[in-house]
C-alpha cells in the first residue's frame, strides 16, 4: 500500500544503526519494514562481525549496508544513513534501531502525518521487553520529543536544523534533535494509531510511584531502572552539558533544562550503585564543559 499524501512510498526510505546486533532480531526488523519502504540502508558502527550483518543485509530487498568501520556514535551514524537515503531520492526517512519492529502498515500511517511545519512523527512506543500493551487509537497529538526509533523524519526538516549533532555520541542525540526542530518552528506529531515495539535497554522494575497526565489523571505509574553501564551514564552527562550550552539564550533553553532535571532525578531515585552513578555523571558533565570548549560554545 501506498500513501496518499506527498511522501509516497517511493520517496520513503529507512536507516538503520548496528552495533554487534543481535541478528536473529535485525532479520525480523528488516522483514517489518522493507516492504513499506523504497529502501533500507543498515548503518553499521564498527560491528565485530560485520560479515554477518552483510548476510542478514543480503536476505532482504533492497536492504545495503553502509559500513563505518568504527564506531563513531550515533548521531554520525544516523546522518550517514538519512543522507545516503536523501541522495537516494528520499523525501522522508524512517529511523530504527536494530532491536525495534515495525508494525504492518506503520510507515504510511505516520507519513500521513508530515506536513510543511511537521519535522517529524512517532508511534506509540511500547517496550517488547515488559510485554507493553498499547491500545491504539485516531488520537493525534503534538508532543515536545521522541525518540529515534520509530520516528519518521521530513529530509527537507532534517537540512533545515543542520542533522543530528555530532558532538553527541549516543544519549540525547534524539532530544536534541527534537529541540533542534522545535526551534526552527517545526512541529513533532505522535499518532496513536499505530505502535512500536522497542527494547529500552535493560530495564528492571524499580517500583510504582503517584504520577499525573492529562489522559489518565492521578494515577500510579511503574517505574523501571535502566541499568545502564558507567560508560553509558558518562556519556548522558557529557550530552547534558554540550545540551544545556547549545540552546542557552534561545526558546528552548527552559524546556530542555526541565528534562534534564528531571531525568537526573529519576537517575537518582531508581538506579543502583547511586555512588558510581554521581562519579559517571560528574565525568561526563566535565568532558561535555571541555567538548563546547573545544568547539566554542560558551
Amino acid at each position: 500500500m501506498k500513501t496518499t499524501s506527498t511522501y509516497p512510498q517511493e520517496r520513503i526510505y529507512a536507516t538503520i544503526v548496528t552495533f554487534n546486533p543481535d541478528l536473529a532480531r535485525l532479520k525480523d526488523n528488516l522483514r517489518a519494514v522493507s516492504g513499506q519502504v523504497a529502501g533500507v540502508f543498515v548503518v553499521d558502527n564498527g560491528s565485530q562481525d560485520v560479515q554477518a550483518v552483510r548476510d542478514v543485509a543480503a536476505e532482504i530487498a533492497g536492504c545495503t549496508v553502509v559500513e563505518n568501520g568504527q564506531n563513531l556514535g550515533v548521531a554520525a551514524a544516523l546522518n550517514r544513513g538519512v543522507r545516503a537515503a536523501r541522495d537516494a531520492g528520499a523525501a522522508a526517512v524512517l529511523l530504527l534501531d536494530e532491536d525495534s519492529t515495525s508494525a504492518p502498515g506503520m510507515v504510511q500511517t505516520l507519513a500521513r502525518h508530515l506536513g510543511e511545519d511537521v519535522g517529524l512523527v512517532c508511534p506509540l512506543i511500547g517496550n517488547y521487553l515488559e510485554g507493553d500493551a498499547l491500545e491504539t487509537s485516531d488520537a493525534v497529538c503534538q508532543v515536545p520529543r521522541a525518540i529515534n526509533s520509530g520516528s519518521l523524519v521530513s529530509v527537507a526538516a532534517y537540512e533545515a536544523v543542520g542533522g543530528f549533532d555530532e558532538m553527541l555520541f549516543v544519549d540525547w542525540v534524539d532530544m536534541d534533535f527534537c529541540a533542534n526542530l522545535r526551534l526552527h518552528g517545526f512541529r513533532i506529531l505522535q499518532t496513536h494509531e499505530v505502535a512500536l515495539a522497542h527494547a529500552i535497554g535493560d530495564n528492571q522494575y524499580a517500583r510504582k510511584v503517584p504520577w499525573f497526565s492529562r489522559e489518565r489523571g492521578f494515577h500510579l505509574k511503574q517505574m523501571y531502572r535502566t541499568n545502564h553501564s558507567d560508560f553509558r551514564r558518562e556519556d548522558k552527562a557529557r550530552s547534558w552539558a554540550i545540551v544545556l550550552r547549545k540552546y542557552r539564550g534561545t526558546s528552548e533553553y527552559a524546556a530542555e533544562r526541565s528534562c534534564i532535571v528531571k531525568e537526573f532525578v529519576s537517575n537518582l531515585l531508581f538506579e543502583r550503585r547511586r555512588c558510581a552513578l554521581l562519579r559517571a555523571f560528574r565525568r561526563g558533565w566535565h568532558r561535555g564543559v571541555e567538548a563546547c570548549a573545544r568547539n566554542g560554545i560558551k
